[in-house]
Parts: C-alpha cells; structure tokens; sequence
C-alpha cells in the first residue's frame, strides 16, 4: 500500500502542477489579447476565439485539479432486452 500511496501523491502533485500551468497560461493568453484588441490590432472575431480557448483551458485545469466525476449512465439501471 506504501507504493500505492506515494504514486497517488506524486500524481496529484503533478496533476496540481498541471493545472497552475494551464491557468497562468490562460491568463497569459487573455490579458495579452486583451491588449491588442483595445490597441485596434486584433479583431473581434480573434478576441473569441481567444475566449473559447481559454473557457476550454480553464475547464481542463479545473478537470485536472477536481477530478472527472462520471455521470450516472441512464441505461445502467435498465435490464435485459430493452422492452
């Protein structure tokens, strides 16, 4: 079990690690494009693009730091044949 145990540890290490990356570059990209949207070089459709990268960023380092809770399958409860 002591094996186990320092493996989990090392792994929720690195998956902390991870997901600090992912938020410091999701801020990095969203305050740099914020900028040279408000400078007149970029444009808008750019800007959400930007926008939708880094709400899939942010779900991914959160994912990364909560865990994936699986959702109950509808069909798991049901038996058999499907009538």
């Amino acid at each position: 079990m002591r094996i186990a145990s320092a493996a989990r540890a090392a792994l929720d290490h690195t998956r902390r690690w991870g997901a600090i990356a992912l938020f410091r570059l999701t801020s990095i990209a969203l305050r740099g494009s914020v900028r040279l949207y408000q400078r007149g070089l970029m444009s808008r459709i750019v800007l959400r693009a930007i926008l939708s990268v880094a709400r899939i960023l942010e779900r991914t380092a959160a994912l990364l730091v909560l865990g994936f809770k699986r959702q109950p399958d509808q069909r798991e409860g049901q038996s058999g044949s499907g009538s």
